[in-house]
């Protein structure tokens, strides 16, 4: 298991520069990729670009709004049975990415934080989003 720590300046609308900070983990996961990247999808609530497009075709009157919604901050990237890469926004204006890997019978999961309040990069703000990423991606806890 590694980690990172990068902190980074960020421009802002109203001219002050905030220090954005960083902080990455790999884990490996005993389970195959698309098990695992379907887990981690449901369990922090990441949103496809399938179902964001089945809900802005859905037909319903507020559908794009919805959709939109959904969309924003959101990422996702994926080739099945090989890797998925899915990001979002986790609170107010923090920004979470997960990145899994075929790697043999297992697969890395990287799990990156990119936030604004550098106060979160403590061990007492992430210890608990690590700590669930292994057993959710492997289906001990849901």
């Amino acid at each position: 298991m590694g980690s990172s720590l990068l902190l980074s300046p960020s421009s802002t609308h109203n001219g002050n520069s905030p220090e954005w900070g960083e902080i990455s983990q790999t884990f490996t996961v005993h389970a195959d990729v698309d098990t695992a990247a379907t887990r981690l999808k449901r369990y922090f609530r990441f949103k496809s670009d399938d179902k964001i497009t089945a809900e802005k075709n859905s037909g319903r009157g507020n559908s794009g709004w919805v959709a939109s919604v959904m969309a924003e901050g959101t990422g996702w990237n994926s080739q099945t049975e090989s890797y998925y890469r899915v990001s979002r926004i986790w609170g107010k204006t923090d920004h979470i990415t997960r990145g899994v890997s075929h790697e043999g019978n297992s697969c890395h999961v990287t799990a990156t934080y990119r936030l604004e309040d550098p106060s979160h990069l403590k061990a007492a703000w992430t210890e608990k989003l690590w700590a669930q990423i292994s057993p959710m991606a492997e289906g001990k806890i849901r």
